[in-house]
């Protein structure tokens, strides 16, 4: 399955497209697995998109969470 998201990161005006791929089933037909992988793919095209653009967020979760 083939499918297009449109990024716009905070404070921005413009948006990054994407167009992601997820090797699997119909999305009626889709397991945890599933779901894990498409959430994962739409997380690393942000994070991508973010480094495109030059985006630093003023403040980050990853120095308040510990990795428990």
């Amino acid at each position: 399955m083939t499918y297009d998201i449109e990024i716009v990161l905070r404070n921005r005006e413009t948006a990054v497209a994407e167009r992601l791929e997820h090797e699997g089933s119909d999305p009626a037909q889709w397991t945890e697995l599933d779901v894990h992988a498409v959430l994962k793919s739409m997380l690393l095209a942000i994070d991508r998109a973010r480094k495109v653009i030059g985006y630093e967020p003023r403040h980050s979760w990853r120095n308040h969470i510990s990795a428990s």
